[in-house]
């Protein structure tokens, strides 16, 4: 299809569509269904597949260094808490903390250990963060949808491995 006739398809389509009186979530399940019709239920995800691979934007320096903080009397827990809110449980893991502040992670990391209490409840170590962001990528209820998902999971792994070989290469 050329460019002209795909343009003139696609204000009709929208002309249409927008006389009718449907809420968001309806104007979304209407698109779900139009793509499963035209066979491309492939380019469709779900929007708990959007969210789980929404980028987060995670600090590169931490805000603010656990062993320079003002309130000794504050514990690694209430640190964490307190310095990295907006980022826990959007994906914020031990790793990360780990590359920002080594201080912090090592606290934590000792803090948990002591009061014995699940580190991975607040920050994620990386397999727990995979096993959460796989648990919501393979609910659907549409089974050929959960099988659909699986093997995006390994083209993109495949894809992340050969780009991080290449970076580790110096290519």
């Amino acid at each position: 299809m050329n460019m002209p006739e795909t343009t003139a398809l696609v204000k009709r389509f929208t002309k249409e569509i927008s006389s009718l009186d449907m809420t968001p979530d309806e104007r979304a399940a209407f698109f779900r269904m139009l793509g499963v019709a035209m066979g491309q239920s492939h380019h469709l995800r779900p929007e708990c597949v959007a969210a789980v691979f929404e980028i987060n934007d995670f600090p590169q320096k931490a805000p603010e260094i656990y062993k320079d903080r003002v309130n000794k009397d504050e514990n690694a827990l209430e640190f964490i808490k307190r310095v990295y809110k907006p980022w826990l449980n959007k994906g914020l893991s031990h790793n990360q903390l780990n590359r920002i502040d080594t201080s912090a992670y090592y606290a934590y990391r000792n803090y948990t250990k002591y009061h014995a209490i699940d580190p991975t409840i607040l920050l994620p170590d990386q397999t727990t963060q995979i096993d959460r962001e796989y648990e919501i990528l393979t609910s659907f209820d549409d089974p050929s949808a959960a099988s659909e998902v699986r093997t995006e999971i390994k083209i993109l792994r495949r894809i992340y491995h050969f780009l991080d070989s290449r970076g580790k290469s110096g290519d």
